[in-house]
């Protein structure tokens, strides 16, 4: 403290800390030392205030006697004195207090000059008729108090500390400061403000702190202006006479901000005093101006859903006039917030994104006099991951996150759901322009590719997250999707998405294409593919996800489930190897406990083919599984069968069994989406055939058999021998059947059938496909029939015993093929082998052969090795008309027929009457006629 026109008071000064402390000679380091009578009593003594009045009396002393009367120990005494270094936290600690009051009472002090220098501070109340000079600390009362000068100027290292402790003006308890200047006031430096006692100001009052004759220059810094912890900040105003601090409650426009940048920025963020100072001067804007940003370390948290740690910068603008879509100009202010390689967390509940190598720029914009704004934010991510969601593993590089949102509400009380429309008036923050007119709504999303896996379903796409109504959202396109198990993949590619994590679970649908490998499928083809994951148990079909205008969904079809996972696929055609293939709708799910995949479906179809024919099970309940083991197939429907003009096939019911590994399967269960499939009890080991109940089989119109038939089909192509010695390689389907009942002849099955009936038939019919050109086909029958007889003409008997059938044709022009001698084929049936034996050398063979006894109108007989044969021919009527010239006036009509015909040769027969032949082939002795 200097009386300037006492130019001994520097001398004292001098002397003071000469005395008071003094660097000891016989140490490297410098150390305090204090008098070492009284200081040690400074500990057990209270300090009295009457050492403040001993300070001021010994440094008028000074100044009347150029020297000190002041000690060191009453020096220190005095620094630590609670009543005159009440605000000791807000002074450097070596800091000098003097009492304003104390000096009062001198009278070297009138008409002085007094300067307050660095590290030095004017307390106490009362007036001081000087020009006082601030380079330290002005700090009115212990506290609070009123301070009165004459004159006053502060420089830019200079504070004044006001205290607020009340509503009125004063000294002690319940007051705050006042410092008081009766004649000019020139302003720098630092305006100080701190509360008092417990004391919280209400919204919108006002404190009287500073009063002056006139005034020049401002304030340049303001410190404690700011009060989160109290909710509330002080508004600084100026005018000619007085400068007044208005107290604030901080509005929810502003809380957000600052709630963006944790609960107690000076505490828990790391802002510390200096940066939350800057911002306590921002919200000054009017009166500060020109405020560089402030960087600092720290915490963000955005609504708590987005949070990052790391070191940002912070500015502010004000008065910036900006527009809600569809609104009307407002004036605003803008927080913008700047950070690079944060990492942070994007989530609910602790559910989210962990996000790494954070670069982000925010903008705060704050609408002023409301309790309402809007933040906006873009950034990139070099790598993030899914976190805190049991069923999913996601994670990836290079993403995008972008924010845009409204906060608080408006004046009619609802929530501020509106966005600014930036397009005319865009705003820059950092490397970022925010200019998007608002139309794509609310949304804080995180976009890029991520990959990973959902439950057992693996997972790429490029995806959108966000947080929907306390939910962690995903939706995307792009996306590959599959579900694998038992050595073979099934899912979807160049699909979309959508992903909700909520207080329920987890759930997940994907549509796409079809992505179907391994477990023997080839050739595969589908409408679409849907991939489902859901253990919330509940039913989220129709349920939209929208977000951020460029993502959205709407889940499909996905039942409610506690464990759901599975690959369902619509219009699936596929082959199976081996000649089978299946179509329908499918849904495949892992059985994790023995890693197989289980198909489990309703109207499904199964076949057989070769070439273009086919015979299998269409509207079939399917049950289907794969694992390492082999294939395990069941479907039974209804008859399908497509074996081309000449075999037609119908049955009452038809199951396709299929058992590639070495366990018998009978009975055992098998789930999948929902569904459950039983195998049936002829699931032994090796299984493979069609089952055809109740079917009925017709031939070229000539054989028809009835029964239970079976058919068969074999993995590896028939070498096929023609007629001409060639061979070609064909494809191959084999139905067969034992203990049939028979009808061979014309239009067998019908009214008009005129042949033989039969019982005890057993056949072999192998169907056969050009490898290299389906429309060549190949269709060969062998059987044997038991007891026969005619059917479908009067006075015509027949009998037969033992009867071989034979069909042999080609298509497309091609030459039978041979199936005699060593060229025979066929399978094994109920542990018999049926082949097929034609003789290509016959040419087209369709008939029935064996030894057969007719009878025609009881005069003619013949018995032998007899054949029957369906033939095409065209036959001459007997209509012509003849006039008595013999000219033909109209000549004979000529229809095409079906023709069976009936021969053999060297055979035994008799014409006459009372014919017939004996057990051995001769005939009758009773006969009367010809014996031929």
């Amino acid at each position: 403290m200097k009386a300037i026109k006492k130019s001994v008071a520097a001398r004292i000064r001098d002397a003071m800390r000469r005395d008071a402390f003094r660097i000891e000679p016989l140490e490297p380091r410098v150390l305090l030392s204090a008098d070492p009578i009284f200081a040690p009593a400074l500990i057990a003594l209270a300090p009295d205030r009457h050492d403040i009045q001993s300070i001021s009396e010994a440094y008028a002393a000074a100044q009347e006697n150029s020297s000190p009367s002041i000690s060191v120990p009453m020096m220190a005494r005095l620094l630590s004195n609670p009543a005159a270094n009440s605000s000791a936290k807000t002074f450097a600690v070596d800091a000098v207090l003097f009492d304003i009051g104390q000096m009062a009472l001198q009278s070297g002090f009138m008409d002085a000059s007094l300067r307050v220098a660095a590290n030095e501070v004017l307390g106490g109340s009362g007036s001081l008729d000087v020009d006082l000079f601030n380079m330290g600390v002005v700090s009115p009362g212990y506290s609070p108090g009123v301070e009165n000068v004459t004159s006053f100027t502060q420089d830019a290292s200079g504070t004044l500390l006001i205290e607020i402790g009340g509503d009125t003006a004063g000294t002690g308890d319940g007051h705050y400061d006042q410092f008081n200047i009766s004649g000019a006031a020139v302003l720098d430096g630092t305006l100080a403000v701190d509360l008092w006692g417990g004391y919280k100001p209400q919204d919108g009052q006002v404190f009287n702190v500073m009063n002056f004759g006139s005034v020049t220059g401002k304030f340049d810094v303001g410190s404690g202006l700011l009060k989160t912890n109290e909710g509330l900040y002080f508004e600084v105003t100026q005018n000619a006479t007085s400068l007044t601090l208005t107290a604030h409650t901080i509005d929810p426009s502003i809380d957000f901000v600052l709630d963006a940048l944790d609960a107690d920025p000076a505490d828990a963020l790391g802002l510390g005093v200096d940066q939350t100072n800057q911002i306590g001067q921002w919200l000054n804007y009017n009166y500060f101006q020109d405020l560089a940003p402030v960087t600092f370390s720290g915490n963000l948290n955005l609504a708590n859903t987005l949070t990052a740690s790391g070191s940002f910068t912070l500015g502010y603008n004000a008065d910036e006039s900006l527009t809600p879509a569809g609104g009307s100009a407002l004036n605003t202010n803008i927080w913008s917030l700047s950070a690079s390689n944060l990492d942070g967390f994007m989530g609910v509940s602790g559910k989210g994104l962990t996000l790494s190598g954070l670069n982000l720029n925010l903008a705060f914009v704050q609408a002023k006099n409301t309790g309402y704004g809007w933040v906006m934010g873009q950034g990139t991510l070099d790598s993030a991951s899914i976190s805190g969601i049991a069923g999913l593993s996601l994670s990836g590089s290079n993403l995008a996150l972008d924010v845009n949102w409204g906060y608080g509400n408006l004046i009619d009380g609802s929530a501020n759901n509106s966005l600014l429309n930036l397009s005319a008036t865009p705003i820059t923050v950092g490397s970022s322009t925010f200019n998007s007119d608002g139309a794509k709504g609310e949304f804080l999303l995180a976009s890029g590719t991520l990959a990973g896996s959902v439950g057992d379903v693996s997972l790429s796409a490029t995806v959108g997250v966000s947080i929907l109504d306390s939910a962690f959202v995903m939706a995307g396109r792009d996306v590959s999707a599959s579900l694998a198990a038992g050595g073979m993949s099934a899912g979807l590619s160049s699909g979309a998405f959508g992903l909700v994590s909520d207080a329920s679970g987890l759930v997940f649908e994907a549509v796409g294409a079809l992505s179907l490998s391994g477990g023997g499928f080839a050739s595969v083809s589908a409408s679409s593919a849907r991939v489902v994951f859901n253990n919330t148990g509940v039913l989220q079909t129709g349920r939209t996800l929208s977000f951020a205008g460029d993502f959205s969904y709407t889940f499909e079809d996905v039942a409610a489930s506690s464990n759901l996972q599975a690959v369902g696929v619509t219009g699936l055609s596929a082959n199976l190897g081996s000649g089978l293939s299946i179509g329908g709708n499918f849904a495949f799910e892992k059985d994790a406990s023995i890693n197989a995949m289980r198909v489990v479906t309703k109207n499904a179809s199964a076949q057989v083919g070769a070439g273009s024919m086919a015979v299998g099970v269409s509207n079939a309940n399917l049950g289907l599984s794969v694992s390492a083991a082999g294939r395990v197939l069941e479907a039974s429907g209804a008859l399908s069968a497509s074996l081309g003009d000449d075999v037609a096939v119908s049955a009452s019911a038809v199951t396709l069994r299929l058992n590639e590994t070495t366990a018998d399967a009978s009975g055992s269960s098998i789930t999948a989406a929902g569904q459950s499939h039983t195998f049936g009890s002829t699931m032994q080991a090796g299984a493979q055939e069609l089952s055809i109940v109740g079917a009925e089989l017709t031939l070229a119109g000539f054989i028809q058999a009835s029964g239970a038939l079976v058919v068969r089909w074999a993995g590896q192509p028939a070498t096929l021998t023609l007629a001409d010695g060639s061979t070609r390689s064909a494809s191959q389907i084999w139905v067969a059947g034992t203990g049939l009942s028979a009808a061979v002849g014309l239009n067998p099955g019908e009214s008009s059938f005129i042949g033989l009936q039969a019982t005890g038939l057993e056949f072999v019919l192998g169907l056969f496909s050009d490898t290299d050109n389906a429309l060549n086909q190949w269709k060969s029958l062998s059987g044997t029939l038991g007891a026969a007889s005619l059917s479908g003409i009067a006075d015509f008997t027949l009998a037969a015993n033992a009867l071989a059938l034979t069909y042999n044709t080609a298509s497309n022009q091609q030459r039978v093929a041979d199936f005699s001698g060593s060229h025979a084929m066929g399978i094994t049936l109920d542990g018999k082998t049926l082949n097929v034996s034609a003789d290509a050398a016959k040419g087209e063979l369709l008939q029935a052969s064996g030894n057969l006894e007719l009878d025609v109108f009881g005069f003619f007989g013949v018995k032998g090795n007899l054949a029957i044969e369906k033939s095409s021919n065209t036959v001459t009527l007997g209509d012509a008309q003849i006039a008595g010239d013999g000219t033909v006036t109209k000549p004979a009509s000529q229809i095409n027929v079906d023709m069976l015909s009936i021969g053999g040769s060297n055979l035994n027969a008799y014409a006459g009457i009372n014919g017939g032949f004996n057990a051995d082939g001769s005939l009758k002795d009773t006969a009367t006629g010809l014996s031929l």
